[in-house]
């Protein structure tokens, strides 16, 4: 396992800055006539707070993680839907050349969350860092980009590895592709649903469109023929329809409106309930892959998603890099077993009460021998010992002593 570098969890309260590209009707004094159909480029801020009010998919552990007194979330944590005030800066400012699709592009804004620690998990899944700054997944046109930047700081630090830096990769591309397929059909719907409604929202539309001709500063001089303002009404009335069913859709595959569950899957539809949970195996793969949960979700009970697995993949398999290569990787190192070694014991005299304690090993207590109990002992004999004897003189029968020779 190779640590690229410690990160901060991200929290609730980080603010987000995001430049992403567009397209749109722009009007104004670089462009008198209005000129659809053009990308630029547009900022927007937001906050990772607002999913908790609705405003995006919350992915905060249901507020039980913290971190310097803030609730940590994590990967596919992403704001929507108020990310302000999205306007264009390249390559003309707003007010040279205003984009009048910014307030539909504010409804479909959106901000997500792909990096993430695959060590540190908790109920909604690994947890989001960043560094000082880091990098997010924004809304765009004809796909979206890794140009947001989220701030974050702290006190608290987790590890961040070569297999979770290759994880969020792998998310971030799921989700661009994904992005894409889903833009290119509900366009279509879009279009279709345009012809069908000729007049939604067209009223609205030009009415807004002659407010503006006649009462905004940058506006002044400028006037438009009935066909222009027919042509234009029609522009934007298209492409609102459009955005509102995209932002429909997203709310209903990523949001948090229902209890409907195929995996992270929630809609509010009650009579999908009965389709989408059967336990059948391609209708779950085909419902991972619309929500995106297959590749870059997290479920407790199953685990990681595939972005999530080949991470955790190269995290068993990968070697530290070679000293000298320019990189200057952390290696967490491999416990490694340590055999039980034993000490050797004193013999002891008979009788005396022993005991043997080996030294422990990682997994062994010390083995502790009974106390034998008492000894019997050997049945002792006496010896006796000699005692010196002194001669007594023979007496003759006379009574008279003869002395000894």
């Amino acid at each position: 396992m190779i640590l690229l570098c410690e990160a901060f969890p991200n929290k609730v309260d980080n603010p987000f800055i995001q430049i992403d590209l567009h397209t749109g009707i722009y009007w104004g004094p670089a462009m008198p006539i209005p000129v659809p159909g053009l990308y630029m480029f547009h900022v927007g801020v937001g906050s990772l707070a607002t999913p908790l009010v609705g405003l995006g998919e919350s992915k905060a552990n249901g507020g039980k993680v913290l971190a310097d007194s803030s609730m940590v979330v994590s990967r596919c944590h992403e704001p929507k839907h108020c990310i302000l005030p999205h306007v264009n800066v390249l390559p003309f400012p707003f007010w040279s050349a205003c984009n009048l699709l910014f307030p539909i592009l504010t409804l479909v804004s959106s901000n997500k969350l792909e990096f993430a620690s695959g060590s540190v998990v908790s109920s909604d899944g690994p947890l989001a860092v960043s560094r000082l700054i880091g990098m997010s997944l924004s809304c765009g046109e004809p796909i979206s980009l890794p140009t947001g930047i989220p701030y974050n700081n702290g006190t608290v630090l987790i590890g961040f590895t070569l297999g979770d830096l290759v994880a969020g990769v792998l998310c971030i591309g799921f989700d661009i592709l994904k992005g894409w397929i889903e833009g290119i059909l509900l366009g279509k719907v879009g279009d279709r649903l345009g012809l069908k409604f000729p007049n939604l929202l067209k009223g609205q539309t030009l009415s807004s469109l002659r407010f503006m001709n006649r009462r905004f500063p940058f506006l002044k001089g400028l006037s438009l023929s009935p066909d222009d303002l027919a042509s234009l009404t029609d522009d934007i009335a298209g492409d609102a329809v459009g955005d509102f069913f995209e932002s429909l859709y997203s709310r209903l595959v990523g949001g948090d409106l229902g209890s409907l569950k195929v995996g992270n899957f929630e809609a509010p539809l009650p009579f999908l309930n009965d389709l989408l949970s059967l336990d059948y195996a391609p209708l779950k793969v085909i419902g991972g892959l619309i929500t995106g949960d297959l590749i870059t979700g997290y479920d407790p009970e199953e685990g990681h998603g595939l972005a999530g697995q080949i991470g955790q993949w190269i995290d068993s398999e990968a070697e530290p890099l070679p000293s000298g290569s320019g990189a200057m990787p952390i290696v967490m190192p491999r416990p490694t077993p340590v055999a039980p070694t034993a000490t050797p014991t004193t013999a002891t005299p008979t009788g005396t009460p022993t005991t043997t304690s080996p030294t422990p090993g990682p997994t062994q207590p010390p083995v502790v021998m009974p106390t034998p109990g008492p000894v019997p002992l050997p049945p002792t004999t006496t010896t006796p010992t000699p005692t010196p004897t002194t001669p007594t003189p023979t007496v003759p029968p006379d009574g008279t002593p003869k002395p000894g020779r």
